[in-house]
């Protein structure tokens, strides 16, 4: 069965969207209470700059027959599962199906100078 992706422009467009405002708001948030990160920190620190990828994968979950008792996401369950370098592991979206786990996600961003922390180059000899 092919996966239906029919409004997958439109779902990312918003999701691109919520990132983007939901970073500034979490930065003027915290710049009207006289709170700082360093950096750009407090663009990041509100936890909820990945909430529409989030939704927006959960949608196309539920659009190819999962049902939202299937689909454990963040801020509506703490949803660990062990984790290999530590006892648990706090995940943001769980498929399960019949007591089988489907898939375990986690949504990261990574914008501006952080690029470079996570850039793996080849060995050159």
């Amino acid at each position: 069965m092919p996966i239906n992706i029919s409004n997958y422009k439109q779902q990312t467009r918003d999701a691109i969207l919520h990132f983007w405002h939901s970073r500034d708001a979490a930065a003027q948030n915290q710049e009207s209470r006289g709170i700082s990160d360093q950096g750009n920190r407090s663009s990041v620190t509100a936890g909820k700059n990945m909430d529409g990828f989030s939704n927006m994968v959960r949608q196309i979950i539920l659009d190819n027959g999962f049902d939202e008792d299937n689909i454990f996401h963040t801020g509506r369950n703490d949803i660990n599962l062990p984790g290999y370098y530590r006892p648990t592991k706090n995940w943001d979206l769980i498929v399960v199906k019949t007591k089988k786990l489907i898939a375990v996600i986690e949504f990261k961003s990574q914008v501006g100078p952080s690029f470079g922390n996570n850039l793996v180059l080849p060995h050159l000899t």
